[in-house]
C-alpha cells in the first residue's frame, strides 16, 4: 500500500477571498492531507470580492492534481464551491510533498 501525505498552499487574487462555511466545515486557505492512500477530494469554498472569471492552475509534485470545476464565474459577493482531487502518482510512498492551487482572473 501506498500512502503520502501534501501541504497545498492556495494563493488567492486579491478579488476573492476564502468563504466562511455555513455548516461548519473548516474551510481554510491551505489544505492538508495526510498519508493519502489512493484518491481523496477535498472541497473548498471561495467567495469574490471583486466579479469576473477565475481560472485555477495547480501543481503538487508527485501528485495528479484536479480543481474542478476548474473555471469559476462569480459576480462580486457571490460564494462557489470547487474540489481538489488528490491521488498519487509518481511520488514515493511515505514522503511529503508541497504544492500550490492558484487562482486568477481568467
Amino acid at each position: 500500500m501506498m500512502c503520502a501525505s501534501a501541504v497545498i498552499a492556495e494563493r488567492w487574487s486579491p478579488a476573492i477571498r476564502i468563504a466562511t462555511s455555513a455548516n461548519g466545515a473548516y474551510n481554510a486557505p491551505s489544505i492538508a492531507v495526510g498519508q493519502l492512500v489512493g484518491t481523496q477530494t477535498i472541497t473548498r469554498r471561495v467567495t469574490a470580492v471583486t466579479g469576473g472569471l477565475y481560472r485555477a492552475t495547480v501543481s503538487v509534485p508527485g501528485m495528479k492534481a484536479v480543481v474542478t470545476p476548474s473555471i469559476l464565474n462569480l459576480q462580486a459577493g457571490q460564494t462557489k464551491s470547487f474540489t481538489v482531487k488528490l491521488t498519487l502518482d509518481t511520488g514515493l510512498s511515505n514522503v511529503s510533498t508541497t504544492g500550490w492551487l492558484t487562482w486568477q482572473g481568467a
